[in-house]
């Protein structure tokens, strides 16, 4: 084998990250879920853990550039328990989840252990409350329970059957408001699924005026035949929205020797494109309702960017940057808390193919994001059929994805 093969050989690895919530909807940590993509043309093996290490060491899982804040769940087997695998990542933010086991071994307790006293949490994933495995579960932090595969009675039970344990417990596949609800009232304290991106309620509920005004901002946005002037008098209208954007060019990544002194101003000089990238960005982050997860937000710029940059990659077609603003609004039904139809009903000047999309309609767009959000739930099988219709490589899509984690994180905190 060449010098030039060897450097090439490897495995794609695709990725994602799934947050996790406490009761009060604030983010606890998140999931990392990984697997080797089908198909590698590397003659060099390297297994599922050691792929992992690769992804985690490039990627910053957490919102909190120095993981203080944000706990990270990583799933190793029993194999990598016994390997110490978990003992390359700092044990203040690593949960180390392992599945468990019909039968418990003294190797295991162990090993075990050995992490325990180093300082890690541990995840046991799937908890059937077997009583052999008491001696496991005294060493456990936290009992995870896939409610979508039991029922209420079983969780019940579960949670009862073995006293005296002090392990909390989490509720993965919460897929709703009224699961989510159920699952607080039986005592779990850690949430997990889909449900954090789903509208609580079908009701229609009335536009505030300021909801209204960014309504019409995000209009104007999508409108060709914009005309600045009109633009400054709207913006002017927005007393927090005129103060940022002033403070934003006055500050000191900008270095204008002027001090910009109106929106009007400011308007001029940052030009049409600039300008617009900025509106939205604001409007997006304003627009969430009170008491729901800023991670709506996050994950909403995140799949704009990782849609934006991927068209880049793909054999399709190239250079549409409708698919941004696809990425960019498929959240907005939930951060609103209005049924989606009406949200596209709200922005009638948006591109008529990306409201057919928002609506869930079969649109050139739509396999896009039927790729990011099987990338979201780890649907690998979906991710693969995805990228083939899509002519993409999974190494491109493993890039992207990194790539906008971490220009989404950038753009949250200049906000």
């Amino acid at each position: 084998m060449s010098t030039t093969q060897q450097q090439k050989s490897y495995h794609n690895v695709f990725f994602a990250r799934q947050p996790i919530f406490n009761h009060k909807m604030k983010i606890w940590g998140y999931e990392l879920f990984y697997r080797q993509a089908e198909g590698s043309d590397s003659a060099t093996y390297i297994d599922e853990f050691k792929a992992t290490m690769e992804v985690m060491s490039g990627l910053a899982l957490s919102p909190d550039d120095k993981f203080n804040t944000a706990k990270t769940i990583i799933n190793f087997s029993k194999q990598g328990i016994f390997e110490n695998l978990p003992l390359s990542l700092h044990p203040q933010t690593t949960v180390v989840q392992f599945s468990d086991p019909e039968k418990v071994s003294p190797e295991l307790i162990e090993s075990v252990s050995i992490l325990k006293e180093r300082g890690y949490t541990i995840s046991l994933d799937d908890y059937n409350a077997r009583h052999e495995n008491i001696e496991l579960y005294k060493l456990a932090d936290i009992m995870t329970l896939n409610i979508s595969e039991i029922d209420s009675a079983d969780i019940t039970q579960r949670i009862q059957t073995i006293s005296g344990l002090k392990a909390s417990y989490l509720a993965k596949k919460v897929e709703n408001a009224e699961q989510f609800k159920s699952v607080k009232e039986s005592g779990f304290a850690y949430y997990q699924g889909y449900f954090f991106k789903r509208p609580t309620t079908e009701v229609r509920r009335k536009i505030s005026s300021n909801e209204l005004l960014r309504f019409n901002l995000m209009e104007m946005l999508n409108n060709d035949d914009l005309d600045l002037g009109e633009l400054s008098k709207t913006i002017e209208k927005d007393v927090s929205l005129s103060a940022r954007l002033l403070n934003l060019l006055n500050s000191p990544a900008y270095g204008l020797t002027a001090k910009i002194s109106s929106v009007q101003q400011a308007v001029v000089y940052l030009g049409w494109e600039q300008l617009k990238h900025w509106l939205r960005m604001v409007l997006l982050t304003d627009m969430k309702q009170p008491g729901k997860s800023a991670e709506l937000t996050r994950l909403s710029l995140q799949r704009a960017k990782v849609l934006e940059m991927l068209d880049g990659y793909s054999g399709t077609h190239k250079n549409d940057e409708r698919l941004f603003l696809v990425g960019l609004f498929s959240l907005l039904d939930a951060m609103l808390e209005m049924p989606m139809n009406l949200v596209v009903e709200r922005l009638s000047a948006l591109d008529e193919t990306i409201r057919e999309t928002l609506n869930g309609g079969e649109t050139r767009f739509e396999p896009w994001l039927s790729l990011i959000e099987a990338m979201e739930e780890s649907d690998w099988g979906k991710v693969g059929a995805m990228a083939a219709t899509l002519d993409l490589e999974a190494a491109d899509i493993m890039k992207c994805y990194k790539e906008a984690l971490e220009w989404s994180n950038t753009v949250l905190t200049s906000m």
